[in-house]
């Protein structure tokens, strides 16, 4: 079964989503200009493939969101989603494509050190944003203690992130759908 299959609203909440791209990536640099042609595959399935990993019962945050990826994806399959970037204009833009695809989703305008929150999350996920042990460090706070995991997608140069990270800890996977790129699971 496929991801459209398994939840019924998600293909028009993609079309929505990606038409609100399409309408505000130039001015808000949301994605790269070169793949606005290939938005389903390069970041809505890109997005999507972390789903096997999850549980409908998880609470997920999305550290240093952007457009969105991966969380407002997770958030569109009916996932408790938190997502966190430091750019309001981003945060207004996520706001907005929330509301137009009736999508719940708490948005937060901070800066991920800063945030400070009362709730710890199960999932922490993250696509394109800092280093690994960047991520690790400074997301510690908001991790369950007893069984979060992180869920970064990361690029061909992944091995050299793996290199500062203790090896008992994560569990490097080929992605499915982009050749050289790869979802790190790590155990908090």
């Amino acid at each position: 079964m496929s991801y459209y299959e398994q939840y019924p609203d998600l293909n028009h909440k993609l079309d929505i989503y990606e038409s609100l791209l399409q309408k505000w990536s130039t001015s808000l640099n949301l994605v790269a200009k070169s793949t606005l042609s290939s938005i389903r595959l390069r970041h809505f399935n890109d997005s999507l493939q972390l789903l096997p990993f999850l549980n409908k019962t998880d609470k997920i945050v999305d550290l240093g969101t952007g457009a969105g990826f991966p969380g407002m994806i997770l958030a569109m399959c009916g996932f408790n989603v938190t997502l966190i970037d430091s750019d309001q204009k981003k945060c207004v833009f996520l706001e907005n494509v929330s509301r137009e695809t009736n999508t719940q989703a708490k948005i937060v305008c901070s800066r991920i050190e800063q945030f400070a929150s009362r709730e710890t999350f199960d999932i922490v996920c993250s696509r394109g944003v800092a280093s690994l042990s960047t991520l690790i460090s400074i997301s510690k706070h908001l991790i369950s203690k007893d069984h979060s995991i992180g869920l970064f997608l990361k690029g061909e140069n992944v091995d050299i992130e793996l290199s500062d990270i203790s090896s008992d800890r994560f569990h490097k996977i080929k992605s499915p759908i982009q050749p050289n790129s790869y979802i790190i699971q790590y155990r908090y």
